[in-house]
């Protein structure tokens, strides 16, 4: 198996030796260093020579240079004649002798010496390697080593690193997944991950043997899993040395998932001081009272190196310690002795109980434990779609929809229809995607034997349509849902009010919803879920009720545990986006760059939101090369999840930021997009689109066309009151107008826009003003208004917004400049990473080398350059080039 991240650590290996001609590759067991080395050492046209080496001989003094040296004397044996005797001589006069014969000796372009685990060889050879690999100038060799960990007093410490770091447990599934083929099921493939703990190589020889069975988890899954004899030497090799007093304490933790340490007190009582001694090796966790083996390999080759007889009597000691101390314990080491009716059960509720206590895993093989001693799926369904739901808030989503499968099954209509409504909440988050209406997601049958379930899964329909903003699917979902009324469960009642909130939000209606936040206000919190809150914040959001939205956020994150991935989640991106309609967008900006996309469940959750709020960030920070492959991502991921109102916001994002860029006609093209597949909107204040498509229009001298189009946005603020979408019509009845009338209604606009609009809003007002003021020729006052624009967009933390800041920029430069200097205000548009590929095409650089130099790909620096072009209006690199020519450097190369 490669990693799809191999390729790329080959390319910062061999950047590194071109610009330094060592490198020490660093990496824990199985994380691919030797696959790495593998790879280097293949490569065609090029003389290697690799240096094995045994750890045996770490005991003999400079055993490892005389081992190098006699490698390095295949390519040159007279030169390498070197006398490795200590004697009166220090390690540096070695590593001279050593150096010197290097830079002597008959050796080919190209040439690349190999030496793994270097940090095995004997104390002195470290040393003289370190101070040799340091100093080496020689172009024709190339020296890689490879070591587990680098700190400041190793003795290869200044040498240029390479740091393999374990993989994600979502990019290691991802990685199983294709290299399976599809033969591997997506739980199957999370365990395989989670016991692999960011190995690839493990990876591979832990899915080689799994059982096709276990490969389709159509079963219980086995804990721990199965392993081979090959993944067993790693795990011996990550384990390390282990004292012989510990190794009853290994097998005690092998056995179960967690162990309890009061009771393991009882059968060997200085397990205190061994825990810790394990616990300070990172080989054993402790957690509350708990304790258990921090790498799943370990545990797995630990637990089946016992014999059956062995574990068996182990379990029923455990069980009878853990009796009146530690229930869950207890039920999970009588499992494997006594097994009654109540067994399988008890296992299941144990699993909900660790998961809710945010022990995931732990939970998790108590409920497949559970399962494998069921006789049916059937007879766990209740509890497994409560599992479920608790893995589902906290983010496991790959074990959420295996446990909402297996109760999708239940032969209690009940529980099936909570089930396939738990499943259609996890396929949204994760897909954003919806059943079809041309399939029920009821039947008869169900409806008359589980209305209140049936109601739920109504409104949990119709909400999820608002969110994708399908009103019409929406408000018919809850009128059918509302047939069902007397039905309603609490919380059939909770949905029922956030769907009429979001309709009645989009509708530009706020009385409803700000009915709701004041029973809030008054009665907080208790007894409100998530999605309720979530709803009412959205809501508030789009009525303009900004603080009340952020207070509505505040209260969900009071209710919901830290753990809750799912909700904090969502409730980050939704004040992101609250702070972006209140005009507060350094603060929008700053809560983006906050939110760790990378961790494995967020990048699941309302994909769409995510790609949105990081595209609008890159676009307003004007990065619009980097923000081309985030866009092409969103309209790729929109066309998937076949959602127009997703192409619409883009549409929008793109528009804007042209405008702002200067480009009116591209601008136009985009936003004419925006408003054709927002043609469904009913409140102006979704998109946001109409005053920049009319100001563009305006920019053309499209007029008549602007004009149109102002009157068909203030019918739809008729329909819809919103403060944003006035003070938007003003200033573009102001832009419209001209002479004389154009000046008075600017002034109206700002007058009017004291108490209504954000500073944000204000500040396109006096720029627009200020750019009005200098076509009648009245410069004084427009540079005032420019002024406050700055002052307020500087405010609001959108500096970038500034007109003429390359001007103003330069008025300030010093007097004293010796040569006159070209000041470009253009330059100022481009981001730091535009100025960085900039400079190195001044230097000469070619695409390829600047993509290798900075560690990027060739396409992204076309990219940039495209982007690089636009803003200083040239067509190639000449252009370019001499475009610059007596502009000063933009950035140090």
């Amino acid at each position: 198996m490669s990693s799809g991240g191999q390729s790329e650590n080959i390319g910062r290996l061999n950047a590194l030796l071109a610009r330094h001609g060592a490198a020490v590759v660093t990496g824990e067991v199985g994380l691919g260093a030797t696959q790495l080395l593998t790879e280097l050492e293949d490569r065609p046209g090029q003389r290697t020579v690799s240096i094995p080496y045994h750890r045996v001989e770490a005991t003999i003094r400079c055993s490892g240079l005389e081992i190098v040296v006699a490698g390095l004397k295949a390519l040159d044996a007279a030169a390498f004649d070197v006398d490795l005797r200590l004697g009166d001589r220090t390690e540096l006069d070695l590593a001279e002798d050593v150096l010197h014969a290097m830079h002597t000796a008959d050796i080919a372009e190209g040439t690349v010496l190999v030496i793994p685990r270097a940090d095995a060889m004997d104390t002195a050879s470290q040393s003289i390697l370190g101070h040799i690999l340091r100093r080496l100038s020689d172009s024709r060799l190339r020296v890689v080593i490879s070591t587990r960990e680098m700190t400041e007093e190793s003795p290869f410490s200044g040498i240029p690193r390479l740091e393999l770091r374990p993989m994600a447990r979502q990019d290691l599934m991802a990685l199983a997944m294709r290299s399976a083929h599809g033969q591997l099921s997506e739980e199957s493939a999370a365990l395989a991950a989670r016991a692999a703990a960011g190995r690839p190589h493990a990876l591979q020889l832990i899915i080689d043997d799994m059982t096709p069975s276990h490969r389709e988890g159509q079963f219980a899954l086995p804990v721990p899993l199965t392993i081979g004899a090959e993944a067993a030497a790693m795990a011996r090799k990550i384990l390390g040395d282990v004292d012989v007093a510990v190794e009853p304490v290994l097998k005690i933790l092998a056995i179960a998932p967690l162990t309890s340490i009061g009771p393991l007190r009882r059968e060997i009582p200085e397990v205190g001081e061994l825990l810790s001694d394990l616990e300070s090796r990172g080989v054993v966790v402790r957690h509350g009272p708990y304790a258990y083996i921090a790498e799943e390999l370990v545990r797995a080759t630990v637990h089946w190196s016992m014999g059956s007889k062995e574990r068996s009597a182990l379990h029923a000691r455990l069980s009878e310690y853990c009796s009146g101390a530690s229930a869950q314990m207890e039920h999970w080491h009588r499992s494997f002795a006594r097994v009654d009716d109540e067994t399988a059960s008890l296992l299941a509720r144990d699993g909900l109980s660790l998961i809710t206590y945010d022990l995931l895993d732990a939970g998790i093989d108590f409920v497949e434990r559970a399962l494998s001693l069921s006789s049916t799926a059937d007879e766990l369904a209740e509890l497994l779609v409560e599992i479920a739901e608790a893995l589902l808030t906290r983010g496991d989503f790959v074990f959420a929809a295996r446990y909402i499968q297996f109760a999708t099954d239940a032969a209690a209509p009940a529980v099936a229809v909570r089930a396939r409504t738990l499943g259609v909440r996890l396929t949204f988050i994760r897909s954003q995607a919806l059943p079809t209406r041309l399939i029920n997601n009821w039947s008869r049958a169900e409806l008359s034997a589980a209305p209140r379930e049936v109601a739920t899964l109504l409104l949990s329909l119709s909400l999820l349509h608002c969110q994708r903003r399908e009103l019409a699917e929406a408000q018919e979902l809850l009128a059918t849902a509302e047939g069902l009324r007397v039905h309603f469960s609490d919380e059939a009642l909770l949905l029922a009010d956030a769907v009429r909130m979001a309709l009645e939000a989009e509708r530009g209606n706020d009385e409803f919803v700000v009915e709701k936040f004041t029973a809030l206000s008054e009665q907080g919190g208790e007894g409100l879920s998530p999605e309720y809150l979530l709803s009412l914040a959205s809501s508030l959001m789009m009525t303009e009720h900004y603080a009340s939205a952020q207070a509505s956020l505040h209260v969900l994150r009071e209710m919901a545990p830290v753990k809750a991935v799912l909700w904090w989640v969502q409730a980050q991106y939704l004040e992101a986006e609250i702070a972006i309609r209140a005009g507060n967008i350094g603060h929008a900006l700053g809560l983006i760059e906050s939110i760790p996309v990378g961790e494995e469940a967020r990048a699941e959750i309302r994909r769409d939101r995510q790609l949105v709020l990081q595209t609008w960030r890159l676009l307003m920070l004007g990065r619009a090369s980097d923000a081309e492959l985030k866009e092409a991502e969103l309209a790729a991921y929109a066309a998937k999840i076949c959602n127009g109102g997703l192409f619409a916001e883009l549409s929008g994002l793109q528009g804007s930021y042209l405008l702002r860029a200067g480009l009116a006609s591209e601008a136009v093209r985009h936003l004419h997009r925006c408003d054709e597949r927002s043609a469904g909107a009913i409140n102006p204040n979704r998109y946001r689109h109409e005053p920049e498509l009319i100001a563009a229009l305006i920019q053309l001298g499209r007029r008549e066309h602007a004009a149109l189009l102002l009157q068909q946005l203030k019918s739809k603020a008729q329909r819809c009151p919103s403060r944003w979408a006035q003070g938007a019509i003003r200033l573009c009845e102001a832009m419209i107008a001209s002479g004389h009338a154009s000046l008075e209604l600017f002034q109206a606009a700002l007058r009017a826009s004291r108490n209504d609009l954000s500073l944000f809003e204000k500040a396109h007002i006096h720029a627009a003003f200020a750019q009005r003021l200098t076509e009648v020729s009245s410069g004084s006052r427009a540079r005032d208004h420019e002024l406050i624009a700055a002052s307020l967009y500087e405010e609001v933390g959108a500096t970038f917004y500034s007109p003429n800041v390359a001007t103003r920029t330069s008025e300030k430069a010093p007097a004293e400049t010796e040569s006159p200097v070209v000041m470009i205000p253009q330059l100022h548009d481009l981001s730091e990473d535009e100025r960085l590929v900039v400079e190195m095409v001044r230097s000469g650089m070619k695409n390829r080398d600047i993509a290798g130099r900075i560690f990027i790909s060739v396409r992204t620096v076309e990219l940039r350059l495209t982007a690089v072009y636009k803003k200083l209006a040239v067509s190639s690199r000449t252009e370019l080039v001499a475009r610059l020519a007596g502009a000063p450097q933009l950035v140090s190369l």
